[in-house]
């Protein structure tokens, strides 16, 4: 830490305070960080992205669809001790339509949509239906998504980005 300002090794330990109590809250309730998608089964085909000449190729469209978000800032309604299992990955189950995949748990709603034109993530905190995370632009069939939202203002979560990946075991 030499060389850093009295103000920059304040933010790095906070940081490392906040990881560190994040890796125990999701601990102490039986998350574990990391843990690889189940294994895959094949889905309705979503034609948008799957096929012959489709940007992932002609394969199997997946059932689950993993989705994991990185670098978001908290903002105004931001919820330190919910808000951090965000950042856990979530697997989003195909349906209803072959194109969508979507999850919902007691604090928050996950939907990914591909469209023919354009990509949509969009999460939502249930309880106050604020916004954490917004993407509905295209290009289609996005795995890498930017948030859209880019100011704190009324909303849980800005900047940041998504990833989207699957297992292809089983399909």
């Amino acid at each position: 830490m030499k060389g850093m300002t009295m103000n920059s090794k304040f933010k790095f330990i906070a940081i490392s305070i906040l990881i560190l109590l994040a890796i125990i809250l999701c601990n102490l309730r039986g998350i574990k960080m990391g843990t690889p998608l189940p294994p895959n089964e094949p889905g309705d085909n979503c034609f948008v992205c799957w096929g012959v000449g489709k940007s992932f190729g002609n394969t199997t469209t997946p059932r689950k669809i993993g989705v994991q978000l990185f670098g978001l800032e908290p903002g105004d309604f931001w919820d330190a001790d919910d808000d951090q299992l965000l950042l856990t990955p979530h697997c989003l189950i195909q349906g209803p339509g072959a194109c969508r995949w979507q999850v919902s748990d007691a604090r928050f709603s996950w939907e990914l949509i591909y469209f023919f034109d354009k990509t949509l993530l969009s999460i939502i905190r249930l309880s106050d239906t604020k916004v954490v995370f917004r993407h509905e632009s295209s290009p289609i069939c996005l795995t890498f998504i930017p948030n859209e939202l880019t100011d704190p203002d009324d909303v849980v979560a800005f900047n940041g980005n998504a990833t989207v990946s699957w297992s292809l075991e089983g399909l």
